[in-house]
Order: C-alpha cells, then sequence, then structure tokens
C-alpha cells in the first residue's frame, strides 16, 4: 500500500511541476493531452504495482499455517467381555477361546479382531473362534 501511495505521489508531482509551465495557448493543449496520458500510465503503473503486492500477503514461513492433516490416534484394543470366553479342547489341548456368536451377540466389533480368526469344529459344531493369547498378543484387553 505504501509503495502504490509513494509511487502515485511521485507522478503526480512530476505531472503538476511540469504542466504549470506552459507559455503559450497551442501548448496548453498538448500540456493536457500529456498530462491526461501521465495520469492513465500513473494509474496502470500503480495498479501493476497492486497485484505484485497482492502475492506477498502470505505470513513468513516461521508462522505459517500448516496444511491440515487429519489427526490420527492410535486405535486402542477392543475390550472382550469375559463372559464369551471358553476352555475348549483343540488339537489334543485345552485353549481358551471367545466364540463369534457371543462376540456379536455381545457387540464387539469381529471386523478389529479379524487377524486372530480361527474356524474348526468345537465340540460338534463349526465355528469361528479366536483364541484368547492371539487376541492378547494383538492388544485387544480380554
Amino acid at each position: 500500500m505504501f509503495k502504490t501511495l509513494s509511487a502515485a505521489a511521485l507522478s503526480l508531482t512530476i505531472g503538476l511541476t511540469s504542466f504549470g509551465a506552459t507559455a503559450t495557448p497551442a501548448q496548453a493543449n498538448d500540456d493536457v493531452a500529456k498530462f491526461i496520458f501521465g495520469a492513465i500510465a500513473l494509474g496502470v503503473i500503480a495498479n501493476a504495482v497492486n497485484q505484485a503486492n497482492a502475492g506477498n500477503n502470505h505470513a513468513p514461513a516461521a508462522t505459517q499455517a500448516r496444511p491440515h492433516r487429519p489427526v490420527v490416534t492410535p486405535q486402542r484394543g477392543v475390550r472382550i467381555p469375559a463372559r464369551c470366553e471358553r476352555q475348549v479342547r483343540i488339537n489334543n489341548r485345552n485353549r481358551n477361546v471367545f466364540g463369534a456368536p457371543c462376540l456379536r451377540r455381545n457387540d464387539v466389533p469381529l471386523r478389529r479382531i479379524s487377524a486372530c480368526a480361527r474356524s474348526g469344529s468345537i465340540q460338534g459344531r463349526n465355528l469361528t473362534y479366536y483364541p484368547k493369547a492371539c487376541l492378547r498378543r494383538n492388544g485387544h484387553r480380554v
């Protein structure tokens, strides 16, 4: 803004000082044309300066805001209800597992614990189950 005003004042001063020194009426018309041409040139220059300064209104790099990035919070493990835990015999070993039907009834998000999903026959039924050791290893609260 200051640059624009100072350029305008300088051009106006130069124009007015040369305009006042006319000698004859024939020269007066010529001087008026020069003045109008100077005023138009001043307007063009002032506009160019304003447009050049418009792009420089950014904050310095130290205070410039960073682009928006979504905040990613680490997902906490899923809380697995203890009432769904069963001890079953798998491959001749007793295992503590959680059955998928019970977890569904208790609104456990099965997609978040899908890495531990196993399928097999438990007590004569084909079920999807989740071993307790796997759930703990993956950060879920049992």
